[in-house]
């Protein structure tokens, strides 16, 4: 039995896989084998799964990042003050002690 994905099934694989959704969790999610996402996206892409794989998880992390810095500049507090500390290393400031240096 030959399996045909519908250009649906394709924005859905391509999405999970932004996700970083696993290979196994993929095919399982599209009732296929490891083995049959890994045929059809060879055939789809012409490079390995591993590569498509990595290609469309890269795409999701900037998506995500974007997102992030989007929030940020409308002026969501948290975001601005996350990614100050995440990309800035920007940090809460040491709290004094009560006891003299020696």
């Amino acid at each position: 039995m030959t399996i045909e994905f519908m250009p649906k099934d394709w924005e859905k694989i391509e999405l999970y896989m932004k996700a970083g959704a696993t290979q196994n969790r993929i095919a399982e999610s599209m009732g296929i084998t490891d083995d049959t996402l890994r045929k059809k996206c060879k055939e789809r892409y012409g490079e390995k799964y591993e590569t498509i794989c990595r290609k469309f998880n890269t795409t999701g992390e900037l998506l995500l990042e974007a997102t992030q810095f989007q929030k940020a500049l409308a002026g969501n507090v948290p975001m601005l003050i996350w990614l100050g500390k995440v990309r800035l290393g920007q940090r809460e400031p040491e709290m004094l002690s009560s006891t003299p240096p020696a």
